[in-house]
């Protein structure tokens, strides 16, 4: 079963892998009025809650949230049909605290009129996010039952041909891959997973429209990471946006903090490695708080090794 022109082609296909999540996603969809999906970076968590949410014919907005305010304000409008919470280990306490009191409260009975659906995302398992202090133990235990994985590239091989004609369609550029090029690319590692090849064939295509893209061109950029347009940090933004905008979603409002999530951790990484591992410095550098750096690194999951003053 597809719903093509309302759902992603992103989880048609072919292979098992995507035909078990399409099938456990139809079967949850309408029953469950709590829904998680783990998954790389990449995979396309954000999609799969869109794809829930057109399947399941709730009715109302489904209404992405980022801080407590904003899921006070949807739970009190009464055009909210469903909530979405994007990588719920990066979000404040206070969030999660007020989660956690919704889904206790007597409006969380699925027997109830008017319950808004939640759907949260994670790139890390519920019980890494409880390990490391990112999400409480009680609302991971209310989650975790109705969560769902994400395929990754490797295991949706067979997918990858028609995946790559409909993306390279979706930029109108003109441009197809060459035969070879699909064995190169299942004979790669991607930890970005589809949206890493997505930037990737967009660059490509960018590069000579209404061409057939060769595996030369490819693997040049794949092995690069950069052109000469990327010099500048908006010249990388630039390359790196496009996978990541969608303009028919349904769900937007989440760009803002999944971009700043993605720009913090390589950020992080690479000031505490300049630092030999010392938050004081590494705060200093930031022009940042120690005690707020601690905390973004807590909530994005970066592991530090140690905190030397």
């Amino acid at each position: 079963m597809t719903h093509r022109g309302s759902v992603s082609r992103d989880f048609d296909g072919a292979s098992d892998a995507i035909r078990a999540f399409r099938k456990a996603v139809l079967l949850r969809c309408r029953r469950e009025t709590v829904h998680g999906f783990i998954g790389e970076t990449g995979t396309g968590k954000t999609r799969a809650a869109r794809m829930l949410w057109t399947c399941s014919g709730h009715s109302g907005r489904l209404v992405p949230v980022a801080d407590r305010d904003g899921l006070d304000e949807a739970l009190s409008d009464p055009e909210t049909g469903g909530i979405l919470l994007d990588e719920i280990g990066t979000h404040d306490p206070a969030l999660r605290l007020r989660l956690r009191a919704f889904l206790h409260a007597e409006g969380a009975d699925p027997a109830a009129d008017r319950t808004p659906v939640l759907i949260v995302t994670s790139s890390w398992p519920l019980s890494r996010l409880v390990q490391d202090g990112r999400l409480e133990a009680g609302l991971a235990r209310r989650i975790a039952p109705h969560c769902l994985s994400l395929p990754t590239v490797g295991e949706r091989q067979e997918d990858m041909a028609a995946l790559c004609s409909d993306w390279l369609g979706q930029d109108g550029t003109g441009c197809r891959l060459d035969e070879a090029c699909l064995a190169w690319i299942g004979a790669q590692d991607w930890p970005g997973n589809f949206r890493q090849i997505r930037q990737l064939l967009y660059q490509a295509a960018q590069m000579e429209p209404d061409t057939v893209i060769p595996v030369s061109r490819l693997a040049a950029l794949h092995r690069i990471g950069a052109g000469a347009e990327c010099v500048s940090f908006q010249g990388l933004m630039a390359r790196f946006l496009p996978s990541m905008l969608d303009l028919e979603s349904g769900t937007q409002g989440t760009l803002h903090a999944r971009v700043l999530a993605e720009v913090e951790r390589p950020l992080f990484s690479l000031v505490l490695k300049a630092t030999d591992g010392n938050q004081l410095r590494a705060a200093a550098l930031l022009g940042l708080n120690r005690n707020t750096l601690r905390k973004r690194l807590q909530l994005l999951g970066i592991e530090t090794g140690r905190s030397r003053s």
